[in-house]
């Protein structure tokens, strides 16, 4: 939302804010411009021309309310993305369950000497913001399948990173959210770029020549080959069909951001971007903020990731085995019930390589608690798997529990969407502000 109220501003609009929690976010907002009142602001909402909402809020919000009482346009934050999209010659829309911000920042990195428009779901090393103004013959965006939203969005390419199980307080079943994908598919004009691991979903629907897929296996259209990490990097030759490409060097860790690579890579071929530009950008890349984020390297290490879901939980866990380190403990805050309860099987498998766990309340989000759902339900659940975990109600707590279990040369991954990423920057403060931190 706050990309596009800057993207707004750029253009000229009057636009200002509401946010029941103001935060370094709306901190920035009002640096360019936008003011942000907190909680209920009546005289914004009499003044306005049009109102634009998140889903993320309830009906019973009372700005929202009051809109709809003064009969004021009002659009959905995905409908007016959908919107700005109509102004751009080529909208490239990144979609998945995982990955989908890693991508777009890779894609815009590649292109960067196209000056395109980037629309992006965290804040990028590359331009330090959410948004990127450029011209008008390329909008790269993410496109996410919650309550749907990317129907709202017509690409005229797309990336596909994977298709899992998530938001199934929006759909109800897992059919139906792969039947949104495959609609999201079929809107697109040009060229689709999808990871082969979620082929046999479609079946023959692939045949069609607007898909290129993706991965490890030599029948993909882009693949990688002789794979090999030196020095907490990564190397691969990537491979059109027979023919090999180029070789890459990434600077990030783990296999996912191989496949990550792979797709920007894929997409950016079919644009006509050549091999060289691609190979250099994606070697001078740098991660996202909260993707795989070392925030403190000394004694310990901390790392704060964005990973909420199973699938990327393990992933970010089998990152961190390929740093030195003695144990591994990773703080979770669950982000919403429904998630939980939906996936609670997967968190039960996902931490497995990790040496300790610590569990925390979960951030509700936009829900009422779910029984069965809950954090301290998960740590329950982990208890009976003999993983040796924790539950922790508030963060006092936790970093109390934190500095009597720490030892040198250990890593401390926070992961989760919620305020887990606050609790790491406040700890690493704790650190550098207290000699002798360590109890051990």
């Amino acid at each position: 939302m706050s990309a596009l109220a800057k993207l707004l501003k750029s253009q000229d609009k009057m636009v200002c804010g509401c946010d029941d929690n103001l935060s370094d976010i709306t901190k920035n907002l009002e640096e360019n411009g936008i003011p942000v009142f907190k909680s209920f602001c009546k005289e914004a909402i009499k003044n306005c021309d049009l109102v634009i909402y998140t889903n993320a809020i309830s009906e019973n919000n009372e700005n929202l309310k009051l809109a709809k009482k003064l009969h004021k346009p009002i659009l959905e934050r995905a409908t007016l993305l959908g919107e700005i999209c109509k102004n751009y010659k080529n909208i490239i829309a990144i979609c998945g369950t995982h990955g989908k911000t890693t991508t777009t920042s890779m894609i815009a990195h590649i292109l960067k000497n196209q000056n395109p428009t980037v629309h992006i779901g965290g804040i990028t090393n590359d331009f330090g913001s959410n948004i990127l103004i450029g011209n008008n013959d390329y909008f790269i965006t993410e496109a996410c399948e919650y309550n749907k939203s990317f129907l709202h969005i017509n690409p005229t390419h797309l990336v596909v990173t994977n298709i899992e199980k998530d938001h199934m307080d929006c759909y109800k079943n897992f059919d139906e959210l792969k039947q949104v994908f495959h609609n999201f598919i079929c809107k697109t004009s040009k060229k689709v770029v999808f990871n082969d691991k979620f082929l046999h979903f479609y079946h023959n629907f692939f045949a069609n020549e607007k898909i290129l897929t993706f991965g490890f296996n030599d029948n993909s259209t882009y693949f990688a080959k002789n794979i090999k990490e030196e020095n907490g990097c990564q190397f691969f030759d990537l491979y059109n069909g027979k023919n090999f490409v180029t070789n890459i060097k990434l600077n990030v860790v783990g296999i996912h951001n191989i496949e990550n690579a792979l797709a920007a890579s894929a997409l950016c071929l079919e644009l006509k971007i050549p091999a060289t530009q691609i190979r250099q950008e994606l070697e001078s890349f740098k991660n996202v903020r909260r993707r795989f984020e070392i925030l403190y390297n000394k004694d310990i290490t901390i790392i704060s990731d964005y990973a909420h879901h199973p699938t990327e939980i393990q992933a970010t866990i089998n990152s961190a085995k390929s740093l030195k380190h003695k144990k591994i403990i990773c703080v979770f805050e669950p982000h919403t019930y429904s998630r939980t309860l939906t996936l609670f099987n997967e968190f039960l498998c996902c931490f497995n390589d990790a040496d300790e766990v610590f569990i925390l309340k979960t951030y509700a989000a936009r829900e009422k608690e779910m029984k069965g759902g809950t954090g301290y339900d998960l740590f329950c659940g982990l208890k009976t798997k003999k993983i040796n975990t924790h539950y922790f109600d508030n963060k006092d707590k936790l970093f109390e529990n934190l500095q009597k279990t720490t030892q040198k040369q250990d890593l401390v991954l926070f992961v989760g969407a919620g305020t887990i990423d606050s609790f790491a920057r406040e700890y690493v403060q704790k650190i550098q502000n207290q000699t002798n931190f360590l109890a051990k």
